[in-house]
């Protein structure tokens, strides 16, 4: 992306037209010299567009950032005690909570999240549980009491297990966003990831969350025991109020309409 899509850049594998290289030279065509506002959802995200071979040097291109959206009526917090008996979940366990599209998704970081389970266990004499939500399978270590829901499409079931979770955990090596932690957060729940890319706007170090260096594990299990340890009855309503300010789909849409009467604006 940085340097252009050549011969090269195709996998070995690959045989036929390379349409992957042909569209990249559509749009190198097509947008030269053509100014245009792109919108990333996160700073990240923005970064990367702007040094793109594509958007590199394009004059009177801007770079802006608005998050994506959630209705803070539906992502809020509930009641933990009573989230866990209506989903069945253990009264008394350390609920650790992940999820994803894919959980067997390496962008997803589920390798990385078994070894963090694995240091976990070894540094750790809580009795803990793990829930995984989202497509495919993941297998946790052996000792570990562990619970699939598979895919959820009801958001009101979704908000419920985030308030049930004592911690979001999210080990992802990349996200353009990071929606999980968005709405894990305006449920109550505090999220520990990796410092990496989109999540670096949602998760603040050791205020919501805890952001582990990329992509040590021993400090992804420290960042879960702060978490347990300060947030013993979930995130303060300042804290997940503030999540709701920065992403509520009425606040993120106002950004759009400014955005775009902006754009109106100018081109008069």
């Amino acid at each position: 992306w940085e340097t252009g899509y050549s011969k090269n850049s195709r996998s070995a594998e690959a045989s036929g037209l390379d349409l992957n290289r042909f569209v990249w030279r559509r749009k190198l065509h097509a947008w030269r010299d053509v100014p245009v506002t792109h919108v990333g959802p996160s700073r990240w995200m923005s970064e990367c567009a702007e040094q793109s071979k594509l958007w590199k040097g394009s004059e009177g291109s801007r770079f802006e950032v608005i998050p994506n959206g959630l209705n803070p009526q539906v992502f809020r917090p509930y009641d933990q005690r009573q989230a866990r008996e209506e989903l069945g979940l253990s009264a008394d366990a350390k609920l650790l909570l992940f999820g994803a599209h894919s959980v067997s998704s390496s962008i997803k970081g589920g390798d990385l999240l078994c070894d963090v389970l694995n240091l976990l266990k070894e540094d750790s004499g809580d009795d803990c549980q793990l829930v995984t939500f989202g497509a495919g399978a993941f297998n946790p270590p052996a000792e570990y009491q562990h619970r699939h829901l598979g895919s959820i499409s009801d958001l009101e079931y979704l908000a419920k297990l985030y308030s049930a979770a004592d911690v979001m955990l999210i080990p992802s090596r990349l996200e353009a966003f990071g929606q999980t932690a968005s709405e894990a957060l305006s449920c109550g729940t505090p999220v520990v990831c990796f410092d990496t890319s989109g999540l670096r706007d949602i998760v603040l170090h050791q205020n919501n969350g805890y952001r582990a260096e990329c992509y040590d594990c021993s400090d992804f299990v420290e960042g879960v025991r702060w978490c347990l340890a300060e947030f013993q009855s979930g995130l303060d309503s300042e804290q997940w109020e503030a999540t709701h300010a920065r992403f509520s789909t009425e606040n993120v849409a106002q950004k759009y309409y400014e955005l775009y009467t902006g754009e109106i604006d100018r081109d008069v």
